[in-house]
């Protein structure tokens, strides 16, 4: 079968985003899978936060064939990239046909066109890996109940011209559907490791240290209160389709369970070093410096993929954040960090809701998990680690489901099975 994946995070771009893509990439060709790869050449000048250089990834697309399409920021960066990926592929189609166009996002902005090119200018189907259910899952926030509206009608009328979609839990497989008046076929393809990155050593630690390991982005601008007249009047008309407690993406409760833990149990509250290795945003750097406990953050900054996996396997814990849910409201995303979590087969701290991510841990990991927003839940789930104390015993469980490969085998399957009804 061969393919045309339209990337917009792409290696050498480091992060979570890219390296799903790429280590499908990486395992297509064994699987009969063609695929040629049409992403971004991006200049370091217009990066961000969301899309770090990490160059060590790169030996994961060896061999790989790439059309790389400069972009630059701009008001239209991602639609004017786009029409001018969409005229490549319709020139690579003509001279030889692809089967299948696969879109992975974000940026969402990539989809609707993507679609409308392989349905009007290829005539081949086209599959969506969603990954977190865009507006669906409360994550976005919308400027009023009009945009909301106006959002999730988007939402419907791109994702009834896909032939295939593929979400990463079974609660977005849930919400996805139920919301479709039209489903195409979904498929759930989680995240997952390289079994060979964790081949290594863990990172060394001071004798006593008590270490909390994080990588990845936090999400802090709910997490600060701003004095703003503007941002007050922003967050009164806000809106979102899922009322969740943001907060609990940020570093904010960890660190006052830190701060709780200093006060009641010094012995150990004194030994605890938060290690954050990932891109420091002003809101987060603001969340640490108001915490009281900032003596006991440690910043990494952005870190290649292989220190961050010796930094997991240094680890006492492994935190895992989510936002807060209303009760009986399943979290629809698991973040791609906690399948390296496991890889790094150390105590996982998961400060998460109900949902795919805590079954995750209770049933494949040594871990502890307590709601996100409870400062004083997650300072006992702290000290229960520091205990040995877990809700599971299953540190050496069976991982081969999660491994890229195994992952990649799925979507390649999925892949066929769309493209024979189609």
């Amino acid at each position: 079968m061969r393919i045309a994946f339209l990337v917009y995070y792409f290696p050498p771009d480091g992060g979570a985003g890219s390296q799903r893509p790429a280590s499908w990439v990486r395992h297509f060709p064994a699987l009969d899978v063609d695929c040629t790869v049409f992403t971004r050449e991006v200049s370091d000048s217009d990066r961000t936060r969301f899309d770090p250089r990490d160059p060590s990834l790169l030996p994961w697309i060896e061999g790989a064939r790439v059309v790389r399409t400069p972009w630059h920021a701009g008001q239209n960066g991602v639609l004017d990239w786009m029409s001018r990926v969409a005229t490549q592929v319709a020139e690579e189609h003509e001279r030889r046909p692809f089967d299948l166009l696969l879109v992975t996002c974000p940026p969402y902005e990539l989809a609707r066109p993507a679609a409308e090119l392989a349905a009007a200018r290829l005539g081949i189907p086209c599959v969506l890996d969603l990954r977190e259910p865009w507006a669906l899952d409360g994550i976005r926030e919308h400027r009023s109940i009009i945009h909301k509206w106006r959002a999730l009608r988007e939402v419907r009328a791109v994702l009834e011209k896909m032939q295939g979609i593929i979400v990463q839990t079974s609660a977005a497989r849930d919400v996805v559907h139920s919301f479709l008046e039209k489903a195409p076929q979904i498929e759930i393809v989680a995240n997952g490791f390289e079994p060979g990155d964790f081949d290594i050593a863990p990172a060394s630690k001071p004798a006593g240290e008590f270490r909390i390991v994080f990588t990845g982005q936090f999400l802090s601008r709910e997490a600060v209160a701003s004095s703003s007249i503007r941002s007050r009047v922003r967050d009164l008309f806000a809106v979102r389709t899922v009322p969740i407690q943001p907060t609990g993406r940020s570093p904010l409760h960890l660190l006052r369970a830190i701060r709780i833990l200093r006060e009641r149990q010094p012995a150990l509250g004194q030994r605890i070093r938060f290690h954050f290795a990932g891109v420091v945003d002003e809101w987060t750097k603001k969340v640490i410096d108001r915490s009281g406990v900032q003596d006991a953050v440690v910043l990494h900054g952005q870190l290649e993929h292989a220190r961050c996996a010796a930094l997991l396997k240094s680890a006492d814990a492994l935190f895992l954040g989510l936002h807060g849910v209303p009760r009986g409201v399943p979290s629809m995303i698991i973040p791609g960090k906690a399948f390296e979590y496991l890889a790094a087969r150390r105590p996982i701290l998961a400060a998460v809701p109900d949902g795919d991510t805590r079954e995750l841990v209770r049933d494949f990991a040594d871990g502890v998990a307590t709601d996100p927003c409870d400062d004083e839940g997650i300072a006992a789930a702290i000290e229960r680690v520091s205990r040995g104390a877990f809700d599971a015993a299953n540190g050496i469980a069976d991982l081969t489901r999660f491994t890229r490969r195994s992952l990649a085998q799925d979507t390649a399957e999925f892949l066929r099975r769309v493209h024979d009804r189609w």
